[in-house]
């Protein structure tokens, strides 16, 4: 009965939510479930149009409306609350930290990925809601931006993917801010931007990020877009006297 309200949910958040169209969903005659399409709407509106416009001259430029974009597109605070408590309702549980361990357990089986994004996702939208703790909203984005940019048993989606990944780096992510430079390095899911992906390199090996840490080590070393440290050799210790 619980995998049948799953794949119910999964089918009415992608319709409802954006997880197949990143264009917000348009009101209906009963009204929109979000309860402020207006504002929404028009927001959408105006960081599309500017995506579409000449004043998009740099990969920064980009980004910025990229991301208010997907601002835009974020549900507010009671719509959020509302979604999480239907999925906590459908899940029978009482908190979000519980309705993150489920997804968590569903995430590596191919069969019940797919039923793990719209968990995930209610977590990851209700990091403005009362109850839930900022770990567990950014773990939710960091699961689900990794997800989407390795195409983890769903349809792989790098806007997705970056959608998600900057809400956990945001948030202070090392690993969405590993990710994120990566990305803005290589030029996989935006125009090339090295300058911001060094910045995101550094803000995660200043984190823990291992990884972050290796590449700006190996930049320095090389000389790879970052000014080459030289490593001092060894000196070795003087030599002892001779005796008289």
């Amino acid at each position: 009965m619980v995998a049948a309200y799953l794949a119910a949910l999964l089918l009415m958040w992608e319709s409802s939510s954006g997880l197949s169209d990143l264009e917000p969903a348009a009101g209906n005659e009963q009204g929109d479930h979000r309860g402020s399409a207006a504002p929404v709407v028009d927001a959408t509106a105006k960081a599309t149009d500017l995506l579409a416009s000449d004043a998009i001259t740099s990969a920064r430029a980009a980004l910025q409306a990229q991301q208010a974009l997907d601002a835009a597109q974020q549900p507010d605070e009671q719509a959020a609350a509302s979604r999480l408590k239907l999925v906590m309702d459908t899940l029978r549980v009482e908190s979000a930290a519980a309705v993150l361990d489920e997804a968590l357990e569903m995430r590596h089986l191919s069969r019940k990925a797919p039923r793990a994004v719209p968990l995930l996702q209610a977590v990851a939208d209700a990091g403005m809601v009362d109850g839930v703790s900022k770990d567990n909203s950014t773990h939710a984005a960091l699961t689900l931006g990794t997800m989407y940019l390795r195409g983890e048993n769903i349809t792989r989606d790098v806007r997705l993917a970056m959608r998600y990944l900057q809400r956990a780096a945001d948030a202070g992510s090392p690993d969405a801010q590993h990710a994120l430079g990566v990305l803005h390095s290589t030029g996989l899911a935006t125009p090339p931007d090295p300058p911001l992906a060094a910045t995101y390199y550094h803000f995660a090996a200043e984190g823990g990020s291992t990884w972050a840490q290796l590449t700006l080590g190996y930049r320095h070393l090389m000389g790879v877009a970052a000014p080459k440290v030289m490593i001092a050799q060894p000196v070795a210790p003087p030599a002892p006297p001779s005796p008289a």
